[in-house]
């Protein structure tokens, strides 16, 4: 298979590395990938993990374009350069990432070509309409976006692709037409990445542990309070930081004050 990935930028964030990680392992495979992306790359793309392994396995091409809307007025759309590279690579099929993506990948439909939709997460792009769409511009001409998006979606039969149960819950929620194309697929971790020889079979001494993320539900910081009583119940001296803000930040302190945690 010839398969097309769409991104907006290349950098060191985590879509980037995942989509890297899936289309060099499809390479192994004997499939053929390319990359092409909207824009010039992002600062950290220095810093992206065996850079120079991908680039020997796969094509990274930035050949911008883009679809702009105003409310009640076609897209004004840029995507020669799009459309001359499916000419000329011909794939047969076109997986995008991240919102922006979607616009530009969905902008001119190729009948012989199978479209995918990957959810890193819950698109705000993508809500249905709803009381406050009606009440704030920046929705109503999100919402304008989407309708002309989900024709476009419609014309091709385009699958989606949730890396969590909660992005497949968003996306069946707010695409309730394209339920039947949501598919649940994890994460793909590239474990190798993260292997050292250390021995964590016994904590001698103290261990710190950092965890980085938005305090979100679906983070599940609530059990990491839990892991974290837990390892001092039994006995082990161990300190855990939370870096991150979000909802649930009042939350997780009460918590952590309630299990005797908090220093």
């Amino acid at each position: 298979m010839k398969i097309l990935y769409v991104i907006p930028t290349m950098g060191c964030g985590g879509a980037e590395i995942l989509l890297a990680t899936m289309a060099r392992n499809l390479v192994k495979k004997g499939h053929t990938a390319h990359i092409i992306c909207l824009e010039p790359h992002h600062e950290t793309w220095p810093n992206f993990p065996d850079k120079v392994g991908l680039l020997n396995e796969i094509p990274v091409t930035i050949i911008g374009g883009s679809v702009k809307f105003k409310f009640l007025r076609n897209p004004i759309i840029d995507n020669l350069a799009f459309v001359n590279y499916i000419n000329d690579f011909s794939p047969d099929i076109i997986h995008s990432h991240l919102y922006l993506s979607e616009l530009l990948s969905r902008s001119s439909i190729k009948s012989n070509v199978k479209y995918f939709s990957h959810g890193h997460d819950n698109m705000p792009q993508l809500k249905n309409l709803s009381i406050k769409t009606i009440k704030f511009k920046a929705l109503l001409v999100n919402f304008w976006e989407r309708s002309w998006l989900v024709k476009q979606y419609k014309k091709c039969n385009n699958h989606f692709i949730a890396i969590s149960e909660d992005v497949k819950k968003f996306l069946g929620a707010e695409l309730p037409s394209f339920k039947n194309n949501i598919n649940y697929l994890p994460n793909a971790i590239d474990t190798n990445r993260f292997k050292t020889k250390r021995d964590y079979g016994s904590i001698k001494g103290s261990f710190h542990m950092v965890s980085i993320a938005n305090l979100v539900p679906k983070k599940n910081h609530i059990f990491l309070i839990d892991v974290m009583a837990s390892l001092v119940k039994n006995g082990y001296n161990v300190t855990m930081e939370v870096l991150g803000g979000g909802p649930l930040m009042n939350e997780l302190v009460s918590k952590t004050k309630a299990k005797g945690l908090e220093n």
